[in-house]
């Protein structure tokens, strides 16, 4: 039999065929020289993969309009008590924290404090630009480490562009921010440029969105 190019050749199985034995039956012979342990093992992680993938569609959860309704309602108020959750949309305690407990486990919705910046005497903001030398591996993963030990970086986010981090810092005054700028990130080797922008005003802050 021709061997088809690229497929690994199969070692062949001696066995001894009994007198008369008919040439198909050789050919069958031939066609038993499969590795079933092999195969075995394929099916089982062709299983695993598909049992994995399928968990993983069950926790990603279906929004239905109540759920909308619930997550709309938490935005505008999270100190809303599940009575008054159940109330405006029409269900029962239960249900209504039976559907509570599935966002919160799949990862819908997640409860955190906003704060504001000027009753916290915070009073300069900025985004800041920073692109990185890519001279090392792992550079992305150090400075992330660094700024996250920064308590007056508030926010940062790995992006696609001109720049690879944007940051949102927030400290007291330009003094506090020429100190931050000065004192730690100039400690930063990786940092190749900086580039701030000033926030003066947040007309609009929408911490959750739903789309």
């Amino acid at each position: 039999m021709r061997r088809l190019k690229g497929k690994p050749r199969m070692r062949p199985v001696r066995f001894c065929l009994a007198q008369g034995q008919r040439k198909s039956d050789t050919v069958f012979a031939h066609i038993q020289q499969i590795d079933y342990t092999f195969l075995l093992s394929i099916a089982h992680n062709v299983i695993w993969i598909a049992e994995r993938e399928g968990a993983a569609m069950e926790q990603r959860a279906e929004l239905d309009a109540t759920d909308r309704r619930i997550i709309k309602l938490l935005i505008e108020d999270a100190s809303r008590s599940n009575n008054e959750l159940a109330e405006q949309v029409g269900l029962s305690p239960a249900p209504l924290s039976r559907r509570l407990a599935r966002l919160y486990s799949t990862g819908v919705i997640r409860q955190t404090v906003v704060v504001d910046p000027k009753a916290l005497g915070i009073g300069f903001q900025a985004f800041v630009e920073v692109t990185l030398e890519r001279t090392a591996s792992k550079v992305g993963q150090r400075f992330i480490e660094l700024v996250s030990r920064m308590p007056e970086v508030v926010e940062c986010h790995t992006v696609a562009g001109d720049f690879d981090f944007l940051l949102k810092i927030a400290v007291r005054d330009v003094a506090d921010y020429k100190r931050l700028l000065w004192s730690e990130f100039e400690q930063i080797a990786e940092i190749k440029t900086l580039r701030s922008t000033i926030l003066l005003d947040s007309p609009k802050i929408h911490v959750g969105a739903l789309p």
